[in-house]
């Protein structure tokens, strides 16, 4: 992963419903261009909070395939229809919600079948996944897809995967989940994942050095830097891959989904690489980088509850949401973070699928799973929404995270425990239970949010970073640069309209 930043989701395309298939080899070629009982506070050292980025909610766990919880799939489902979910590593928390669905449910019955070899070794996990895109793109992918590092963009794009929008009702689409979210993690008018967590993302600006107004374009950015004499060295959390973050959340302003057209020769990419040329190197955002102006603004967002009060910290409360910089809007994008699910455009039975999705994203799974073991308290325990890794799409579980947030808990002692662990050696301290006002404050910022990021896993973000080596290096200069990466762009955007 880049430094300072995490991968997120990525989004399908306005190609929805068509249920279309590509071949193996027309996919391959565009992708080739292209606090808790015993358990401690959430702990951070500020550089995990500069991307607005959540921790996943479990690790990968090589268990072999299927995984059927030791019994053969067919004996464990009995008359219950069978829905399969593919991956190429699973999480603890997703093969928990696996388990508590099976165990709660008599019409569909979940078979996990996990790719990853029993055997792990990086080459043949890498060989792995590369089957399984090729799989799900050839038609051969199970119903339900945990994807991980693999794009949804571009097998959405490839007409692979199912728009999950015809399953939402338009008061499920307002009032259940957050719309703004939920429009902001499609591509074109199509959303081929959906996860139970999301994070927000923006640049942060000192109120100090720069107005307090939310959004803005590339050159009223580059105007505020010049008006303090900063460079992009005064862009706190960055330093490697600036023009590459500052495209991937305005990929919308270059690319149009719907209509397969790129559109990177233009000015406010040319003003992007010419800016990020002189990068030197990640430097953390720090309380004293933002008081000496070293920095006078960064990479940040929000993954966590306390997340509000570490900006609040850092800034010395004089801050503001800038937004990344683009054509209108607040420039606050929203990603999916832990586990998003996708379904197969050819799913065998989409109305299971969607049973297990809704569960999934609900949370309705930890309650379930916690009566089937007693006393587990991985899902328990103080501030259990401030370890998940991302704030909940679904709008009721959205409150109960931030109204446990502004409880104050305490330890047996007496002591007060923190709602987030600072880091001594680096001077954060703990952050205790959130003020109504800070609960407000998270509110504002989550309906604030308006755009999509790209993710760093799709064929065109790879294409971006790759070309722009040249445009560092000094050996072409940005029209030349943009000029590359407009043709392939538009070639692999070509293919896979095919």
């Amino acid at each position: 992963m880049r430094a300072g930043g995490r991968g997120t989701g990525g989004r399908g395309t306005g190609h929805s419903g068509t249920g279309r298939l590509l071949g193996t080899a027309l996919l391959g070629i565009s992708l080739l261009l292209a606090g808790c009982g015993g358990l401690p506070p959430r702990a951070h050292t500020g550089a995990d909070r500069e991307s607005g980025a959540g921790q996943t909610q479990g690790q990968e766990a090589g268990s072999g395939a299927p995984f059927s919880g030791g019994e053969a799939a067919s004996e464990a489902a009995g008359e219950r229809i069978v829905v399969t979910l593919g991956c190429v590593g699973s999480t603890h928390s997703l093969g928990d919600a696996v388990e508590a669905y099976n165990a709660s449910h008599e019409k569909y019955y979940i078979e996990m079948v996990d790719h990853m070899p029993e055997l792990y070794d990086h080459s043949i996990a890498e060989d792995t996944r590369e089957r399984f895109r090729m799989d799900i793109a050839a038609g051969k992918g199970e119903d339900i897809l945990y994807l991980g590092d693999l794009s949804a963009t571009d097998l959405g794009y490839a007409g692979a995967l199912m728009d999950l929008s015809t399953f939402l009702t338009p008061e499920e689409w307002e009032e259940t989940y957050w719309e703004n979210i939920l429009n902001c993690v499609k591509t074109g008018d199509a959303l081929y994942e959906i996860g139970p967590f999301f994070q927000v993302s923006f640049i942060a600006g000192d109120t100090d050095r720069m107005s307090a107004e939310t959004g803005w374009t590339t050159e009223e950015m580059l105007a505020c830097f010049r008006e303090n004499d900063a460079d992009v060295t005064a862009l706190g959390g960055q330093g490697n891959y600036t023009a590459e973050r500052l495209t991937e959340h305005a990929i919308d302003d270059f690319v149009d989904w719907d209509a397969g057209k790129a559109d990177f020769c233009r000015q406010e990419f040319y003003d992007i690489l010419e800016f990020a040329r002189d990068e030197a190197g990640y430097v953390r955002t720090t309380r004293e980088t933002v008081s000496s102006g070293r920095h006078i603004a960064s990479v940040s967002g929000l993954a966590s509850p306390s997340d509000v009060q570490y900006l609040d910290w850092m800034y010395d409360g004089r801050w503001a949401v800038k937004g990344w910089p683009g054509n209108g809007g607040n420039g606050v994008t929203a990603s999916f973070s832990g586990e998003q699910l996708s379904v197969t455009s050819y799913c065998s039975c989409p109305e299971g699928a969607w049973d297990f999705l809704q569960y999934y994203i609900h949370l309705d799974w930890i309650e379930d799973f916690i009566r089937l073991h007693p006393g587990y308290n991985l899902y328990e325990g103080s501030y259990r929404y401030e370890r998940m890794g991302g704030f909940p799409l679904h709008r009721q579980r959205f409150e109960e995270a931030l109204e446990e947030s502004a409880v104050q808990q305490y330890y047996e002692s007496g002591e007060p425990y923190p709602l987030c662990q600072g880091d001594e050696t680096e001077g954060i301290p703990d952050f205790f239970a959130n003020s109504r006002e800070d609960l407000q404050r998270i509110r504002e910022i989550v309906a604030m949010a308006d755009r999509r990021e790209l993710s760093c896993y799709s064929a065109v973000d790879r294409i971006i970073g790759e070309e722009m080596s040249g445009c560092k290096a000094g050996i072409l200069d940005a029209q030349e640069t943009a000029a590359v990466i407009q043709n392939r762009v538009q070639l692999y955007l070509d293919e896979s309209s095919r």
